[in-house]
């Protein structure tokens, strides 16, 4: 996960000069923006629970085994 994060330029890695073992994470400036976004969109006012009504509700991928629950 971290390597993908890394990757992406959400996260930097640094060892410690004294301790090879220990690794230091930090968010870049890129992922401070990307998690600043994140809380941004999750507090928007909704309205029911688990409805958003800018965002359309989630489908079941095969609609025939949504409707059959012994599918």
């Amino acid at each position: 996960m971290l390597n993908t994060l890394e990757r992406k330029g959400l996260i930097q890695r640094s060892r410690s000069d004294k301790d090879g073992r220990s690794v230091t994470i930090q968010l870049t400036d890129y992922g401070h923006d990307v998690v600043g976004e994140l809380f941004r969109t999750q507090q928007r006012p909704r309205g029911r629970v688990g409805s958003s009504p800018d965002r359309p509700r989630a489908r079941h991928p095969d609609p025939a085994a949504a409707e059959d629950p012994s599918a």
